[in-house]
Parts: C-alpha cells; structure tokens; sequence
C-alpha cells in the first residue's frame, strides 16, 4: 500500500520547501503541515505535538533542525534542545510501516 499522507518537519526549510512542493504535485497530502496561512505549526521538540498528528500521518520525513552554527554557538541549549530532542521525539512517533 502507498502511503498519501506525509508528514515533513521542517517544510519551510532550504530542502523541505521543493520536496513539500515535489510530493503536493504528486497528489501527496501534507499533514501537520507548517507552510502557509492555515499553517498547523507543529514543535518536534514537544512530543506532546508530535502526537496531535499522529493518527493522521502514514509516513513522515524528518529535517526539521536549527541549522546555523554561529546561532548554536550563542545558544546550544536551543540547538541541542531542537535537534536532538527533537529527533528523539520522531524516533518515537508511531507511523505503521506498510
């Protein structure tokens, strides 16, 4: 079975923009989705979220992070707080493997 619902963290980002835009004009729906007006803004930092949109996601790409180095110079705890986390948390989210 194919998945049809996808979830990307980290959608507005410099690869998230044009694979978000790849899989809408493939006929994918994007769930959680945090681009645009009606943006649903979900934190991968706060499982608590992650779990909001559990149900609704067949498959899910991850490449949300904090990605600039003289930011995580300034404030590590946000970058460690964010990447890792934040990666630990989708590790754990539950997605049925088909």
């Amino acid at each position: 079975m194919k998945a049809t619902k996808v979830f990307v963290t980290g959608s507005e980002g410099f690869v998230g923009r044009p694979l978000c835009q790849y899989l809408l004009e493939r006929g994918f729906k994007l769930v959680g989705e945090d681009r645009g007006e009606d943006a649903t803004k979900v934190d991968v930092a706060d499982i608590n979220q992650l779990q909001n949109v559990e149900d609704e996601v067949e498959a899910l790409i991850h490449l949300a992070a904090k990605t600039s180095v003289k930011d995580s110079l300034n404030n590590p705890y946000e970058t460690y707080y964010t990447n890792l986390l934040g990666t630990m948390n989708v590790l754990e989210f539950k997605v049925e493997i088909y």
